[in-house]
């Protein structure tokens, strides 16, 4: 089999199997036991998916990027291309991280300007009262 088939395999695989378990928590409705969905747990879910990428998923992924990037620079062996490619991919990794970040910035403070203050962030205002 080949690498290519092998990683679609493996990545079937761990859509298939972890998707239930990612699924879980992301809107509080619909499930057994809860009240239905409304307009407003829409920006709760997108609230949540949001949390997850920027808190759950970017550390992991800067952190293999990091991994490959110094294993490619020590792995080199005095050639002068793939030191080039760990830097590159060492610096990609951190620009990464800089965009992702500062646009989640810029947001929360866009919307604090012009809510005044006087919103909670994330988007806590479309959260139901219990």
């Amino acid at each position: 089999m080949s690498k290519i088939k092998q990683y679609l395999l493996f990545f079937a695989l761990f859509l298939f199997f972890a998707t239930p378990v990612l699924g879980q928590g992301l809107v509080p409705c619909g499930g057994e036991g809860q009240n239905s969905c409304t307009f407003s747990d829409f920006f709760v879910l997108i609230n949540n998916v949001v949390n997850f990428i920027l808190f759950n998923l970017v550390p992991p992924l800067a952190v293999l990027f990091f991994a490959w990037g110094g294993i490619t620079i020590m792995t080199a062996g005095g050639d002068p291309g793939k030191v080039e490619q760990g830097r590159k991919i060492l610096t990609y990794g951190v620009v990464g991280i800089l965009l992702i970040y500062s646009a989640w910035i810029i947001v929360y403070e866009f919307v604090t300007f012009i809510t005044k203050g006087q919103m909670e962030w994330p988007l806590y205002f479309f959260q139901k009262n219990p």
